[in-house]
Parts: C-alpha cells; structure tokens; sequence
C-alpha cells in the first residue's frame, strides 16, 4: 500500500489497531465511544481511548484476557501430597486369591497387572526389569510415595510379595472409583 504522506500513513495505522481518531479540515480531534462523529468527507474511527495529535493518550485500551484454569475441582487431591500404599508389603492375607496366584505363578499374575496398568501382558515377558517399571508407574500415576530405587530394590529382593501389594493396590484404586 502506497501512503501519500506520514500523517495519513500514523491516521491508518492507528486506525487498524482501534484507536479513536477524527480527521477534519487537517485537524486531528479527539473521539469517544459515547461521541461518535460523522460527517461528509470526514473518516472517523471510534473507541474509548482519547488521541491528541494522531497519538493516543495515556495506556493503550485492555486487551482481551484469557482466564487459564490451573488446578480443576476434582484434582485436588493431588496437592495433597504423596501418600501411602494402601496395604503393607507383607500384607499377603488381605487377598488370598493374589496371594496364592503370586506364589504360584508370580508371571500370570505380572501379566494380569500390566494389563490392569494400560500396558501389554506381554510387558513382564519381554521387557528386562518389567516388575520396576510397573511398580514404578503405579506409584508415580497413583500419587504414592517412594523412590525408583524402593521400586527396584522390593522387586529385587521381595517380588512376589511386591507384585502382589500392586495388584492389591489396584483392586483398591478400582473400589474407590466405584
């Protein structure tokens, strides 16, 4: 676009981001929302903000804002902080169907809880440490306090027992939500 001066070039650019400016016989006059003046021949842009002088005066006009929700109602808990396993390691007796299954055949049972995770049942088959990383995921997705290095060492030295608090600590996730 080809401007014939530089007040016609600051008048329309002006105008494009909405501020007020009235434009008669040379002289630059200051328009309202409430005051809007036309005329024949006379280009006439309003808004709320006062122009002297093709610039306007104080702070520009508020911009639109956008309210960003950080925390919603329901995921309050979270702030909480972590909290605890809900059964013990040892805790074997409070489910005996996990209990014996564990005992059993701890893979059946490994498959039956990377399912219940998202994950594979293939997970426990195939993946090199897969009781660390279940653990691990459960307790991080589900709030619950520890380390990576608990994770590995209660995998490690008592995994059967470990496999079953988290297949326990599922079937409680699951009846909490019911």
């Amino acid at each position: 676009m080809c401007y014939l001066n530089e007040e016609q070039n600051t008048t329309e650019a002006f105008a494009k981001q909405g501020y007020g400016i009235t434009k008669e016989n040379g002289e630059t006059r200051t328009t309202t929302m409430e005051q809007p003046v036309t005329s024949p021949g006379q280009v006439t842009v309003t808004t709320s903000q006062p122009v002297q002088g093709g610039y306007p005066i104080g702070p520009p006009p508020p911009v639109n804002q956008t309210t960003v929700i950080v925390h919603q109602p329901g995921a309050m808990m979270r702030d909480i902080g972590p909290r605890v396993w809900s059964s013990d390691l040892c805790s074997c007796f409070d489910d005996i169907g996990s209990c014996l299954l564990g005992a059993v055949c701890p893979l059946a049972l490994a498959c039956q809880v990377s399912g219940q995770l998202g994950e594979s049942a293939c997970v426990p088959c195939c993946v090199p440490g897969a009781l660390v990383v279940l653990r691990t995921k459960l307790r991080i997705e589900q709030n619950i306090q520890g380390t990576v290095m608990d994770d590995c060492c209660m995998t490690t030295f008592c995994g059967p027992c470990a496999l079953c608090q988290m297949s326990r600590e599922i079937d409680y996730i699951r009846n909490m939500q019911q």
